[in-house]
């Protein structure tokens, strides 16, 4: 952990590097279930922060996404292409 030190107006503020975590959509949808049945903060709380109230939120707004989502990756990357015809073009 690195220790950053700002300065706002007067008062000197400590600020500690955190990592960010990374989680599979697997896990994601295990907590999202878990929500559904018992809440956003019990499902923080039986999952342990983190998630996140917050983050436990967003996934259940993302959850079709995740279902459909290929279950071996942690989240969605990238963008999609503007144009995948020229994409399929150049392949081949």
């Amino acid at each position: 952990n690195c220790i950053f030190l700002q300065k706002t107006s007067h008062v000197l503020i400590r600020m500690i590097k955190q990592r960010r975590l990374v989680y599979k959509i697997p896990f994601k949808l295990e907590v999202v279930k878990y929500a559904k049945e018992h809440g956003n903060r019990a499902a923080e709380r039986h999952c342990g922060p983190p998630p996140t109230e917050r983050m436990i939120r967003d996934w259940r707004k993302q959850e079709d996404q995740l279902q459909k989502a290929d279950k071996s990756k942690h989240t969605f990357r990238g963008h999609a292409a503007k144009w995948p015809q020229l994409d399929v073009a150049m392949k081949e």
